[in-house]
């Protein structure tokens, strides 16, 4: 059993209307129409959202852009990664499917959030932490490694990982382009494959 499925209510608790209000003073309202991107994979994601009105999608992309669902929240969770405390760029998407209001705790005003809150401190962290151990359950984010499928270095290097906590992927060559997890694309030889930078090497995901 994954973590989402055993720890699903530790990972996206609901705020009550009484918690979401004592988070007010640290934030500021935001209004996304449907479709919007609240953030996305590789970027400096602004804060976390703690949902209001209307629900988002959240997504994750595989080494070669595909996108995965992980899970659809609604009015009194909260939207955000560990990463965001620190400035570290977002590992998942994250878009509304309706018209959303949402208020916006940016990083440096969460950090003080889980000292002068930290009964929901202590939760919101919790919950963050478990998102990420999903993720490198996943696969997402972290370093890529491209080469070959018999080099010994491909089968070494994702085990070890790259030292930075983070997860890591594997891309290897087959007879319709790149592979990852099983999914193969056609390679155009007219295009540059998505991340190419020469066999045996870690490349950061985006």
């Amino acid at each position: 059993m994954s973590t989402i499925d055993s720890r699903r209510e530790q990972m996206f608790p609901k705020l009550t209307p009484q918690e979401i209000g004592r988070l007010g003073r640290f934030g500021e309202n935001r209004h996304y129409a449907p479709g919007d991107a609240l953030f996305v994979t590789g970027d400096i994601a602004p804060g976390m959202y703690v949902l209001i009105k209307g629900s988002v999608r959240v997504t994750r992309r595989d080494p070669l852009g595909h996108r995965a669902p992980i899970v659809e929240q609604g009015p009194g969770e909260f939207v955000a990664e560990v990463g965001q405390l620190s400035g570290q760029p977002a590992f998942v998407d994250v878009h509304a499917i309706d018209t959303v209001d949402a208020l916006l705790i940016p990083p440096q005003n969460l950090r003080a959030l889980m000292i002068e809150e930290a009964e929901l401190g202590e939760r919101i962290i919790r919950a963050l932490i478990l998102r990420r151990i999903t993720l490198i359950e996943a696969g997402a984010g972290g370093p890529i490694l491209i080469g070959p499928a018999s080099s010994p270095d491909v089968i070494r290097l994702p085990g070890e990982g790259c030292g930075c906590g983070e997860a890591g992927s594997a891309i290897r060559p087959g007879p319709l382009g790149l592979t990852a997890g099983g999914v193969s694309e056609r390679h155009d030889p007219e295009k540059p494959e998505r991340g190419r930078i020469g066999p045996h090497a870690w490349h950061g995901a985006t």
